[in-house]
């Protein structure tokens, strides 16, 4: 009639106990709270509005004259949501100190669950974690294994069979392959050893015969050398000029023979040709004749040097050539020698350098690969710490042995204890021994200044790599050992008493 929300029924803005419930709903069951006096006017039972008017179904109204009474409703209205804000807040209040308790919890229940999460990490990265990994992995391949049917088992067995008999016979080969390495390499040495004696002595040899030759017989020669070479040049240059005369001369008395022969030819020609020359014959050469020239005159002249030719003959020795061939044969002989020596003392040069690289190449590599290992070894038996071998101002003269601890380098090893010298001198041990093992090693009391840790880890690095033959008296040394020789007295007598430890 009035709208939702208009009037409501008393009895349900009214807070009561349940055993009061038959009262007041005796009291308030028909009554009702409206907003306004038209709702109140248009609901046919009692009814009363937030002013405080009073309607009756008889049509009688009260109220209008009270001052506050209408704001009864409302002030019981506000003091019901007082009291609910009251309870909540006193229930708040009472609960603060649970929230506090739970929020403490909450941390510590993240903090256990992040050192949880650590410890996990860590038991994963853990040795024993990995070992347990590998033994569940294992047996899970043994489950499977298990599951392999017998003729596979039959053929699997047989197979291994062939194989053990191949690696026993592999092993035996590997082993005189090994002998034979070993030898070989012993050869080897030695050869390399005797190449360079040889080398040095050969050095020596040609060093000393070029300095003694070139200082007494080179220079002597070559001086008496150089002095026949200028007297035979002087000769040989005054022969070559009496040889160009000479071919002139010659050259010059066959072209007058030869024009002789042809004038004779010529002239026996023109008087076969012309009869009136015999006849005037007797004119030729006579002054004021027409026939005017001198013919002894030319054969004065060729006698003339004919007889120089043979005065030059007589002069000159034809015994020098001989002689400065044979000189000049002996000075290209001792030419060519010294080219011999001086290109065999290049290729010994050449030689000994090679030899130089090749031994800086082995110390750089040796070097290099030892360091690498001496560093591991030592951090590994003293955590925390680093070592290295370092060459003074980059040269491979020698090696520096530095140790740090952290990240500070010690200026000494005097600065270390006893204990860190001698796993820092195991340590260069045992990266020499990675490099190039040797057949036997005999260490004496090495781990005096060791505690039983450091004792028992130095026993076991050492006991799968060469021969060991170890003075200790320490369990954790010996007991890592294949054969023990225990000395003692018995009854006054130093006595030996040999254990062979089992596998």
């Amino acid at each position: 009639l009035v709208g939702d929300g208009n009037a409501k029924l008393t009895l349900s803005l009214i807070g009561y106990d349940k055993e009061l419930e038959s009262a007041m709903a005796f009291v308030f069951g028909s009554t009702f709270v409206c907003r306004s006096m038209d709702a109140a006017k248009e609901i046919r039972s009692p009814s009363v509005t937030l002013e405080g008017d009073i309607f009756q179904p008889t049509g009688l109204l009260t109220g209008g004259s009270r001052k506050g009474g209408g704001e009864l409703l409302r002030r019981l209205h506000q003091l019901s949501d007082a009291e609910g804000k009251l309870e909540v807040e006193a229930e708040i209040s009472r609960r603060l100190p649970l929230q506090k308790k739970f929020m403490d919890l909450n941390k510590q229940l993240d903090l256990k669950l992040y050192d949880l999460s650590l410890f996990e990490s860590r038991a994963q990265q853990n040795e024993h974690h990995k070992l347990a990994e590998l033994v569940q992995r294992i047996e899970e391949e043994l489950d499977e294994a298990r599951e392999v049917s017998s003729l596979e088992k039959a053929i699997r067995e047989s197979r291994l069979m062939m194989l053990d008999k191949k690696i026993k016979s592999i092993k035996v080969q590997m082993q005189s392959a090994c002998k034979d390495l070993q030898r070989h390499d012993t050869t080897k040495q030695r050869l390399i050893m005797e190449k360079e004696a040889i080398i040095q002595e050969l050095e020596s040899q040609v060093n000393t015969q070029i300095k003694s030759f070139a200082k007494s017989e080179l220079r002597s020669k070559l001086k008496e050398c150089d002095a026949q070479i200028k007297e035979q040049q002087k000769l040989q240059q005054k022969l070559s000029d009496a040889n160009v005369d000479k071919k002139k001369m010659d050259h010059e008395v066959k072209r007058m023979e030869t024009e002789r022969s042809d004038c004779s030819l010529k002239v026996e020609k023109l008087l076969e040709k012309h009869s009136w020359i015999r006849s005037e014959k007797h004119l030729f050469g006579k002054s004021g004749t027409d026939y005017d020239f001198d013919p002894h005159k030319s054969r004065e002249d060729f006698e003339k040097l004919q007889a120089e030719l043979s005065s030059l003959e007589k002069r000159v020795n034809k015994k020098v050539m001989t002689m400065f061939e044979k000189a000049e044969d002996e000075y290209k002989g001792l030419l060519s020698k010294k080219a011999i020596i001086e290109k065999d003392k290049t290729k010994i040069k050449e030689v000994i350098q090679e030899l130089d690289e090749k031994k800086k190449e082995t110390l750089r590599v040796t070097w290099e690969k030892v360091n690498k290992d001496f560093g591991s070894i030592f951090s590994t038996l003293l955590p925390g710490t680093m070592a290295k071998l370092e060459p003074p101002e980059g040269s491979l003269d020698g090696v520096e042995v530095r140790v740090a601890f952290g990240s500070v380098w010690k200026q000494s090893l005097s600065e270390l204890s006893g204990g860190q010298r001698s796993l820092l001198a195991l340590s260069l041990i045992l990266a020499l021994l990675l490099f190039k093992p040797a057949p036997l090693y005999i260490l004496d009391e090495v781990d005096a200044a060791l505690d039983l840790s450091h004792t028992q880890n130095i026993g076991r690095m050492i006991k799968p790599h060469s021969q060991f033959i170890v003075v200790s008296l320490k369990e954790g040394m010996f007991n890592n050992a294949n054969v023990i020789f225990r000395t003692k007295f018995v009854d006054g007598v130093s006595t030996v008493q040999r254990t062979v430890t089992s596998k």
